[in-house]
């Protein structure tokens, strides 16, 4: 969605626009696969079990706003202003089982939920000044933010023969900023 005016004569114009945008996104994957090994001198039957589940929700905004006023005869003015603003969910779970002859050797979990957010914000302003005969004189700022945050849970379960089950839990956090 957008909305832009413009108003112009010959010496002067003047604009405004402001649009908008949003992005959703959810998606599931599943994988399941058995691998089933032949008989040898030193075990009857083994067979691998893995197991694989992602989901992920994103939901993205997105919107600007850019200005220009321009008096030909004297000076222009030009400003826009971006933002991308965004945040992400994801939970997979991984698994995987060992059995031979019958009796389990190890399994292994891996559940993993994680929360994101990506903040990206840009900014110009631009204004040229005519100098009459002696020409004109330019300034133009402009600057980049990008922010990116995650923040989950994996907890990783573990059984192998001999050893007692494990269980490993883990929490991350991890913010990055850029300007340019």
């Amino acid at each position: 969605a957008g909305i832009n005016a413009e108003v112009s004569t010959s010496d002067l114009l003047k604009l405004i626009g402001f649009n908008y945008n949003y992005d959703k996104n959810d998606q599931e994957q599943e994988s399941q696969a058995e691998q089933f090994y032949f008989p040898t001198a030193y075990f009857d039957s083994q067979i691998a079990e893995r197991s694989n589940n992602n989901q992920q929700n994103k939901n993205m905004h997105k919107f600007g706003l850019a200005g220009k006023y321009v008096k030909k005869s004297v000076f222009s003015l030009t400003g826009s202003y971006s933002g991308d603003v965004g945040n992400a969910s994801s939970q997979s779970q991984v698994a995987s089982n060992l059995i031979k002859d019958g009796e389990q050797l190890s399994f292994l979990q891996q559940i993993r939920e994680c929360n994101g957010r990506n903040d990206k914000h840009s900014m110009m302003v631009d204004m040229t000044k005519s100098l009459k005969e002696l020409g004109s004189i330019q300034l133009n700022l402009s600057g980049n933010m990008d922010q990116k945050s995650e923040e989950g849970v994996r907890v990783d379960t573990s059984y192998s023969e001999g050893l007692a089950e494990k269980q490993i839990f883990n929490t991350f956090k991890k913010l990055t900023t850029f300007f340019y």
